[in-house]
């Protein structure tokens, strides 16, 4: 039978083999470690999407007076609160929260939910638009996907791996970690331009190139896999929520994105 320092350090060990880039003592590598896990978002593992339906038939039922009106497109829902109505949209978002419904964005004009709190106050009218939080299950058809991040961030990754907190969004959806299917030389270019814009000016006199990142989900047994029905460049994406190690990492190239910054 093993004592617990042999299995401490042999756990070190293991970890160490996903992360190398993380300090040789094996109580830094622990702590290093348990401090990259946490930053996971676990809770997001527990459910899956109430059907559109179903849903609308229940806020209906619960919550008839607290909205103005709904309205469904591509199995998106829409939801109208009028001024006298703005002191339910807390409760409302709670209840389609637990049925699997996030809110994506405000007024159909790409305010995120950051800002909810400022239109409160200035508007007469806001339209909420909800989007599934779990979406459909995949197995990819791939070896390998991609991913994109910032030269600033590349060192970080390499260290820690890529986790939900670790992460370029182009819009409010939960914490996730965003992959490519596999597509050409000038999609990625095109994508790294995309989310370069994405970042406000202060962060983007930072950058100069996206590092493209090749992930290789041969390793990934155990993750699962969710198709991304709103990301449309190239050949689309899928996403996950684990924390991606490190040695699943290879970057393929650089993309400058900001030719105009001193390097």
């Amino acid at each position: 039978m093993k004592d617990w320092l042999t299995e401490y350090k042999e756990q070190a060990e293991e970890i160490r083999k996903l992360y190398p880039k993380l300090p040789i003592p094996d109580n830094w590598t622990h702590g290093l470690y348990n401090a990259i896990c946490e930053e996971q978002i676990l809770t997001e593992f527990i459910t899956q999407t109430v059907d559109v339906d179903k849903t609308i038939q229940q806020i209906c039922n619960r919550f008839k007076d607290d909205f103005e009106k709904y309205e469904i497109q591509n199995d998106v829902i829409y939801l109208t609160f009028l001024k006298s109505q703005f002191d339910n949209i807390k409760q409302v978002n709670e209840f389609m929260d637990a049925f699997g419904w996030f809110p994506a964005m405000i007024s159909r004009e790409k305010y995120s939910l950051d800002t909810l709190n400022e239109k409160i106050k200035s508007a007469n009218i806001i339209i909420i638009k909800y989007e599934c939080k779990y979406d459909t299950k995949v197995i990819p058809t791939t070896d390998y996907l991609y991913h994109l991040v910032p030269d600033i961030l590349y060192k970080r990754v390499m260290m820690n791996g890529l986790t939900p907190k670790n992460k370029s969004k182009l819009s409010n959806h939960p914490e996730r970690v965003y992959l490519l299917n596999p597509t050409s030389d000038d999609d990625y270019e095109d994508i790294a331009i995309t989310l370069f814009n994405a970042y406000p000016s202060s962060t983007q006199e930072h950058i100069v190139n996206f590092c493209l990142l090749q992930i290789d989900i041969k390793k990934m047994k155990l993750f699962n896999f969710y198709n991304d029905p709103n990301f449309h460049m190239g050949n689309g994406g899928l996403w996950v929520y684990e924390n991606i190690p490190p040695a699943y990492i290879t970057l393929i190239k650089k993309i400058e994105v900001n030719p105009k910054r001193p390097i």
